[in-house]
């Protein structure tokens, strides 16, 4: 199993951001799967994924799983990214539709909130809240309803008005986020 990681790290030196792209996804399931193996290359893995997503050549939709890789990797060997990393990653999460992409989204999206509350401030979380708080119900529904509310929480203290006109568009959400922020304000007093 060590010789596949050391063949596939091989790998990412290429040109190819398909055959890199795959190496991402690969390394991301392996590091959930087997902690320990990733372990030795995972601030190498780290640093790759930031150069990726960092490259302004790249498009938004080929930098999603460098940013997954970025952020499992952060989570599982609890590393400490800088502000810069974190808002890099936020511009690029929660991203595309496909089912596990949005299941790391989702997921992210949690971590970031408990772990670095500080990272969705300002210009950021606008993007990051209109992703998920304005997405199809896909994304909505992966998020642990705690989490709904610290986002709907962090938007309303940067802008109270924000929350509606993310959610406009769809009421089942903004009704959902409303009465579970009545429930946390009235437990609170």
């Amino acid at each position: 199993m060590s010789s596949i990681c050391e063949l596939a790290e091989k790998d990412l030196d290429v040109n190819y951001n398909d055959v890199k792209i795959n190496l991402f996804q690969a390394f991301n399931f392996l590091a959930w799967a087997n902690k320990e193996l990733v372990a030795p290359r995972a601030n190498t893995l780290v640093n790759l994924a930031m150069e990726m997503i960092k490259n302004e050549e790249i498009n938004e939709t080929t930098k999603f799983d460098p940013a997954v890789l970025w952020a499992s990797l952060i989570e599982l060997y609890e590393l400490s990214p800088s502000m810069e990393e974190l808002e890099a990653v936020i511009n690029v999460l929660p991203g595309c539709a496909h089912d596990y992409q949005l299941k790391y989204s989702a997921h992210f999206a949690s971590f970031l909130m408990q772990k670095y509350p500080n990272a969705i401030q300002g210009e950021p979380i606008v993007r990051f809240a209109t992703t998920i708080i304005g997405s199809d119900d896909a994304l909505f529904e992966y998020i642990d309803p705690n989490d709904i509310v610290l986002l709907a929480q962090a938007i309303n203290s940067a802008d109270p008005e924000l929350v509606k006109t993310i959610a406009n568009n769809n009421e089942s959400q903004l009704q959902y986020i409303k009465e579970h922020m009545e429930i946390i304000a009235n437990f609170q007093q």
